[in-house]
């Protein structure tokens, strides 16, 4: 009787145990998933990297340095200089100051490698703009919908991204206007000629960025360069995800 007993309670001891193995294997997973959710998002969509203590490591080594760009999925993470000179390739510059009430920065890099027509997403050797070529991917644009950007004069800011268009060499990338109306042409010119139709309202009370570089998408025809523009996200604006959509221009995209 007594051994029968030490078998029951070691079978219920070993019930027990199984069932607190599979409780903690369901918890896990559980946790697992939540997190999963959590750095997806917070990596792809929104989340806010710390850059104001770098951007002034750099600003007191190069009084030239002015901000701090960054775009998350992408190598992207520079101090942005104030202009640009031919012997310094690498460096990414702005030639605005946003004096006399203008309201749009233009951020300027050069792409040497990225010149295929399947564009790599990402790869140590892209050291430039070269990784902005990653927007011409729906997934991509899906999963990177916010550009990071702080100046020595104003806070970490996010920018929603609302146009992703080719330009012509003889294009201007556009000036940082300051009349509404100017303002307002520019938004509707390149949400125009955007390959995506982004669900995002933007006006000319907005704070806007435009990020640029040079492209060989086309080869030695068609539109010599690549354009990004974005607004801040507005006070108590939620970070979110919008909708990405092939506009009409896209079909550029498939023209040799």
């Amino acid at each position: 009787m007594k051994k029968k007993i030490n078998e029951k309670n070691k079978s219920n001891g070993q019930n027990k145990i199984l069932m607190i193995g599979i409780m903690c294997l369901i918890i896990f997973v559980i946790i697992g998933i939540f997190c999963a959710k959590i750095f997806k998002n917070d990596k792809s969509n929104g989340e806010l990297f710390p850059r104001t203590d770098r951007l002034r490591v750099y600003r007191n080594d190069d009084d030239s340095v002015v901000g701090w760009i960054k775009v998350n999925g992408t190598n992207i993470d520079y101090a942005v200089h104030l202009g640009n000179t031919n012997s310094n390739n690498d460096i990414i510059w702005t030639n605005d100051t946003l004096a006399n009430g203008e309201n749009r920065k233009i951020v300027l890099g050069h792409n040497i490698l990225n010149v295929s027509k399947k564009p790599l997403v990402n790869a140590k050797m892209l050291t430039r703009f070269e990784p902005l070529m990653a927007y011409v991917y729906q997934d991509f644009v899906q999963e990177h919908l916010y550009i990071q950007y702080v100046d020595i004069d104003s806070e970490e800011s996010l920018y929603k991204i609302y146009a992703i268009s080719f330009y012509s060499g003889d294009e201007d990338v556009g000036e940082s206007y300051t009349d509404e109306k100017d303002i307002t042409n520019y938004i509707e010119k390149v949400r125009k000629a955007s390959i995506y139709d982004l669900d995002v309202d933007v006006d000319y009370q907005d704070e806007l960025i435009t990020l640029a570089t040079c492209t060989r998408y086309f080869g030695v025809n068609g539109p010599k360069h690549f354009k990004i523009d974005a607004r801040k996200v507005r006070k108590n604006e939620k970070i979110s995800n919008y909708s990405v959509k092939k506009s009409n221009n896209y079909d550029i995209m498939n023209k040799e």
